[in-house]
């Protein structure tokens, strides 16, 4: 912040459910307000925005807009949740593949045309983004397509936070878990695979 000046627009969008309505009201604001009036808008989202974020529709608002700008790359929740978790993503001969999925398309549901095969990919670790309401549908289609249920499985939520909380268990154990705890307002990522189960605690 140190880096703001008089003329400067900071806004931050500390929590999922705030994101969606802030990137727009920074698009409004940038649209309406003359340029003369600031020298510099910083907009402070959660992670990268270049990972299931709204980056596209941002960029697109300030060229039309004829507004420069600089993206500075944050740090994926993928990567925060492995190494506040003591693991890595990748290991070589049992996990030579890492793999980022949305678990909810425009409308919240989850996306009917996943790549299924892949994402049953015992030798991958997967991370799920978006997908606490939808994972128990998402993991019942993972063990139609072979993925065994006791695939190891990482839940990590507010991460970075005071309350963050990070729970090993399996892939079914936490569908059934999530299909009874309700919706939540944190931010959470899901990993699964092998490397999902080791660690620290």
């Amino acid at each position: 912040m140190s880096s703001a000046t008089a003329n400067s627009r900071v806004v931050s969008s500390p929590r999922p459910l705030q994101m969606k309505r802030d990137t727009f009201a920074v698009a409004e604001s940038l649209d309406t307000l003359p340029p003369r009036l600031w020298t510099r808008t910083e907009y402070h989202a959660m992670g990268d925005a270049g990972i299931f974020g709204r980056l596209e529709e941002e960029i697109e608002t300030l060229r039309e807009a004829g507004i420069g700008y600089e993206i500075i790359p944050g740090v994926t929740s993928a990567c925060v949740a492995a190494a506040q978790a003591g693991i890595p993503l990748t290991r070589r001969h049992t996990a030579r593949r890492v793999q980022f999925v949305t678990g909810a398309d425009v409308i919240g549901e989850l996306p009917p045309n996943l790549n299924w095969a892949a994402l049953a990919d015992p030798d991958a670790t997967t991370v799920v983004y978006m997908g606490r309401r939808t994972f128990p549908a998402l993991v019942a289609k993972l063990i139609e397509h072979g993925l065994a249920p006791t695939t190891p499985a990482l839940f990590a939520e507010s991460l970075g936070r005071a309350d963050e909380r990070l729970v090993r268990t399996t892939i079914a154990e936490l569908a059934d878990q999530l299909a009874r705890g309700g919706a939540a307002s944190t931010a959470a990522v899901i990993m699964f695979g092998a490397l999902a189960e080791g660690g620290s605690s």
